[in-house]
């Protein structure tokens, strides 16, 4: 009797055992397709910024402060480091400062899940976690290298600017001669361009509709009429989020140019230009 009451006491503690073990799996996973969930909202919307703005945000606080972002709030919180909820389940973002490529400066970005609810974020970023070289731990640090990748055992997106500049150039350009269009659209009618005796800003000629204050890229919202020209905030501004200038050098020849935020290693910035003239 005693031996059977011994062999159900182990087989209720080899069950309560298997269920407990069976809760934390599916706690874990649980935790685990949460963090999935709010790391790929966030990367989603962050590449979606940086093609809409042309660079990455200074932080997830910056970029909720961006119309059409707000909704971020529910997935990243603005105490800790832009973590997301609690500690655990931390989606974190980071982004480099200027570095020097081939041709171009650039930065990188990344959106991680710490693996280690206890690990800094300095530790993650730091040159020992450079998943580029697991053998080495990596060379140099997210800030720093010329190549960096997530570290090994982690979860992360990682994105380096240098491989998007020639898509943001071209984006930009195709955006600056749609607005030369609507001036070539207005000369055809009037054979004149909008007089303009030296270089202006477009958002400078709209101040009227701002009043005294004008506006950024970031919260600029309408459509503003200039000399029968109508244009939009991707008009005034590039996908940089730079000004757009006009100038008329002849009632036939005007020319729109601007700055972007990318700069080569002799730290000259690249321009944006869209010219047109008529015989």
């Amino acid at each position: 009797m005693p031996a059977l009451v011994i062999s159900i006491f182990f087989m209720l503690v080899a069950g309560l055992a298997s269920v407990v073990t069976t809760a934390m799996s599916t706690a874990s996973n649980n935790r685990l397709a949460r963090q999935k969930l709010a790391q790929a909202v966030v990367a989603r919307e962050l590449q979606q910024y940086v093609k809409e703005q042309g660079a990455y945000p200074t932080s997830l606080s910056a970029m909720m402060a961006v119309p059409g972002y707000l909704h971020l709030k529910s997935y990243v919180s603005t105490t800790n480091g832009g973590f997301y909820r609690a500690p655990r389940d931390a989606v974190g973002y980071a982004v480099s400062p200027d570095i020097a490529g081939l041709a171009w400066t650039f930065r990188r970005a990344t959106v991680f899940t710490l693996k280690d609810p206890s690990e800094t974020l300095a530790h993650y970023l730091g040159s020992t976690r450079n998943g580029c070289n697991p053998v080495a731990g990596g060379a140099t640090d997210f800030a720093t290298a010329s190549s960096w990748c997530t570290p090994l055992n982690e979860k992360g997106i990682s994105w380096e600017q240098q491989a998007s500049t020639a898509g943001l150039m071209q984006s930009a350009q195709k955006a600056q001669n749609a607005t030369l269009d609507k001036f070539t659209n207005v000369y055809r009618v009037t054979a004149s361009f909008p007089s303009s005796s030296t270089p202006i800003a477009l958002t400078s000629l709209v101040t009227p509709y701002w009043g005294a204050t004008s506006t950024t890229a970031a919260v600029c919202s309408g459509i503003f009429v200039w000399q029968g020209v109508a244009l939009g905030c991707s008009d005034l501004f590039n996908r940089f989020g730079q000004p757009v200038m006009y100038q008329r050098i002849s009632t036939k020849h005007i020319v729109l140019t601007s700055n972007t935020s990318l700069t080569n290693q002799l730290g000259i910035t690249a321009t944006i230009t869209a010219d047109a003239s008529f015989p």
